[in-house]
């Protein structure tokens, strides 16, 4: 496996609270569409990490991202 150090700044412009939760509302369906390219088994992985860290919300909200065949 090879290791590499990358250095990433990024910013945001925000200039009160609504813009903020606008932001964050904006990155979380971001992951959300990064997440429905995975496959399967990957997505389900992830959702299942998420509930194991504890985070019950956020694993309930990616699986919105996770279909499931009929």
């Amino acid at each position: 496996m090879s290791n590499h150090k990358i250095n990433i700044n990024i910013k945001t412009n925000t200039n009160n609270l609504e813009e903020v939760n606008e932001e964050l509302t904006r990155l979380k369906f971001i992951i959300g569409v990064l997440l429905a390219k995975f496959p399967p088994l990957q997505r389900d992985e992830f959702i299942k990490d998420l509930g194991r860290f504890g985070l019950t919300e956020e694993a309930a909200l990616y699986s919105n991202f996770n279909p499931k065949p009929e």
